[in-house]
């Protein structure tokens, strides 16, 4: 009889194929498969409830028939690694990317990853953002040579279309809006400074501004990368907004090579 480990290897391969023959040592009557294929189904149906619910607006896109045809192909390559089932399908944006059915949605994926940084966002460790208070006492040479990074819930999503739009267009009660593809691509930013979780669109400069911070960035560096995208950026503006909403890191004291 094989060890408990080929069992477990062998139950989580017939899981995710839906063939049970991996299973034959341990398999060895009808009955025994008519209660694993049970089994499969109601771990298949789970993973798609749970796929649903973090991708409402993927699921309103595609509409329900689509979405669990989806849901199954993805379930049967990518099968739960993570005991914590609110953290599955994280990498689904991924493969909507590299799904040949949804090829003629190319925005699918990016409007997958605004939902993706949602469920990253709401189940993020706590932390304290950057505050007023604490940049307050600091000299304006300091401020500017403060590298803060984004706080440690934000997702910063950069796209060719207008995925922001049509993600709220998917989320609001009634019927979708229409969105036009060619209105040009769109950021968001998706952060938890507190209990909720917030989104937001990005202007051209503010998403060049705050991937500049993303990545280490100083205040005065990030600045003058947005000012070569927006001639109207203004620096101190834009770090006001994020501070106060809670969407810069909490390291004050923190500050950036020149």
């Amino acid at each position: 009889m094989p060890d408990l480990k080929n069992y477990q290897d062998a139950f989580a391969a017939a899981l995710g194929s839906a063939d049970p023959a991996p299973l034959a040592p341990w398999l060895g009557d009808k009955a025994a498969n008519d209660r694993f294929a049970v089994y499969r189904n109601n771990f298949v149906l789970g993973c798609a409830d749970r796929l649903t619910a973090a991708y409402p607006a993927v699921a309103r896109l595609v509409g329900e028939k689509f979405f669990q045809a989806t849901a199954k192909a993805y379930i049967a390559a990518h099968p739960p690694s993570d005991p914590r089932l609110v953290f599955y399908g994280l990498d689904f944006p991924d493969f909507l990317d590299g799904f040949e059915p949804a090829a003629r949605l190319p925005y699918l994926g990016d409007v997958a990853r605004i939902e993706a940084a949602w469920t990253r966002a709401h189940y993020a460790p706590d932390a304290a953002p950057l505050t007023p208070d604490a940049v307050r006492a600091l000299t304006p040479a300091r401020i500017a040579a403060l590298a803060p990074g984004l706080h440690g819930s934000a997702g910063l999503i950069l796209s060719g279309y207008p995925v922001f739009s049509i993600y709220r267009a998917n989320r609001a009660d009634g019927p979708p809006e229409r969105v036009a593809l060619d209105r040009g691509g769109e950021s968001a930013l998706v952060w938890r400074p507190g209990r909720e979780v917030m989104t937001e669109r990005l202007s051209p400069g503010e998403t060049v501004f705050l991937a500049a911070i993303e990545t280490g960035g100083r205040l005065d560096a990030a600045g003058e990368a947005a000012l070569q995208t927006d001639h109207e950026f203004d620096l101190a503006a834009a770090f006001g907004k994020w501070l106060t909403r809670g969407a810069l890191g909490g390291a004050a004291a923190r500050e950036g090579r020149t």
